[in-house]
């Protein structure tokens, strides 16, 4: 079987049997790190005639290890692999089950890596773990590739303005609001889509029509406030600049974390119930203002046509 690079594939369904360079790794967010690590896989693949693979796992092992404190992450699977796949690769992907989780870095090398992806290159960080309690690393794969004949380029983590670049470092300035300090590590923003949902109308009756969206369960949460941002629709062309917010809506007695998108154009494009149903992505740029519990709704509409008329400015520096 012939496997074209930009293919998604699941482990149990690759048996191609071309030799190959494999990028390991989760890759939550594809930041500068991990954009090294892919691009230094893709340049051997490409000067020694080898596919060019990555290899990761469908879920982060800590929601089955630890599933009372997972790992929040900065993007969804969907997104994640979308992204991984676009870069020139053949993404192959597997589910983290009980097995995978118990099986001796010896039988992950040896079964996975050496038999079904037929690596002849291996490319990790220096922090790379696998195996049943994290046992291998970097040095115990090379050594390991002696008697399974592969080879190990193992990189050092990206260092920038004297921080290590790094998905923990990324999640701590997203749960922060320091979204502009995390996009010279990241290289893109923070990202939040999902299917438009009918809520209660309440920015409608307002004067303020937003766009809702329940976010992924396992995404991060950045700080609760309103940010400046940009969105796009899947279904209409374009991108639009937007004022965003994410929280409890206390002034309105919510419950439970959503996302709140106000599109701004000098003119309605859509009718009022055009958009449910439909794709939004949303990228959020910059912090602007705590959530906050108004006494009354014309201190919020007030509240709103002010931090409206930030957006335009941030964006213009973004």
């Amino acid at each position: 079987m012939s496997s074209p690079i930009g293919r998604i594939i699941p482990l149990e369904d690759y048996n191609d049997s071309q030799p190959s360079a494999v990028a390991l790794g989760f890759f939550d967010g594809i930041h500068r790190g991990h954009q090294r690590l892919l691009e230094e896989t893709k340049s051997l693949a490409q000067s020694l005639g080898l596919r060019p693979l990555v290899f990761t796992f469908r879920e982060h092992p800590s929601w089955l290890l630890r599933p009372s404190n997972p790992v929040s992450l900065l993007m969804s699977t969907e997104e994640r692999l979308r992204l991984l796949s676009q870069a020139g690769f053949t993404c192959v992907v597997a589910s983290f089950n009980r097995f995978l989780a118990q099986m001796r870095p010896e039988e992950f090398a040896s079964a996975i890596l050496a038999h079904r992806l037929q690596a002849r290159w291996l490319v990790v960080g220096d922090n790379f773990h696998f195996g049943a309690g994290a046992q291998g690393g970097a040095q115990s794969l090379e050594e390991m590739g002696e008697y399974l004949n592969f080879q190990v380029r193992v990189l050092a983590r990206l260092a920038l303005k004297n921080r290590v670049v790094s998905s923990t470092w990324l999640r701590k300035l997203v749960r922060e609001g320091r979204l502009q300090e995390a996009f010279p590590f990241w290289g893109r923003r923070f990202q939040v889509a999902g299917r438009i949902e009918r809520g209660q109308q309440l920015g409608r009756q307002l004067g303020i029509p937003t766009a809702n969206i329940s976010p992924w369960p396992q995404l991060i949460a950045p700080k609760r406030g309103v940010y400046a941002a940009r969105a796009s629709l899947a279904e209409y062309p374009g991108v639009f600049p937007a004022l965003a917010y994410w929280g409890n809506r206390p002034t309105f007695r919510g419950e439970g974390d959503i996302l709140e998108v106000s599109i701004l154009t000098p003119e309605p494009l859509w009718g009022p119930d055009e958009l449910y149903g439909c794709q939004l992505t949303t990228d959020l740029y910059a912090y602007l203002r705590p959530q906050i519990k108004f006494p009354n709704t014309q201190g919020f509409i007030e509240q709103v046509a002010h931090d409206r008329q930030r957006v335009g400015k941030i964006l213009a520096k973004c």
